[in-house]
């Protein structure tokens, strides 16, 4: 299996520099093709993500609130929009962050998947 945990708590205003900085990190290292998403069970969704070509997925942020993830998904799509737009990148999300089907319960967390150049 090929999910790192790397798990920041707390408000995503206060974790959003860190993400962004991670986010770098990864496109430095040769990370092309990245997605933002929001899980309650990183292993199924990995699972269901990997026969797409994705090489990694990174689970980054841990929270029992739906409302706080969508805000820290929706800021790191941001994030990635930004560098896709200075070529840095190519980000796959389709929509808004948030759009996606609202589990029944958490602990609810924001993932990056990467694929290499």
């Amino acid at each position: 299996m090929s999910i790192e945990y790397s798990l920041y708590t707390g408000h995503p205003r206060a974790v959003s520099a860190a993400m962004n900085r991670q986010i770098g990190a990864l496109v430095r290292h040769g990370s092309y093709h990245l997605k933002v998403g929001i899980t309650n069970w990183p292993e199924r969704r990995w699972r269901e993500h990997r026969p797409y070509g994705w090489d990694r997925m990174y689970v980054v942020y841990r929270s029992s609130s739906w409302k706080k993830v969508c805000a820290l998904e929706q800021m790191t799509e941001q994030k990635l929009r930004n560098l896709h737009l200075r070529m840095e990148c190519e980000c796959w999300n389709e929509r808004a962050g948030g759009a996606g089907r609202i589990p029944e319960n958490g602990p609810f967390f924001v993932y990056i998947l990467t694929e290499s150049r």
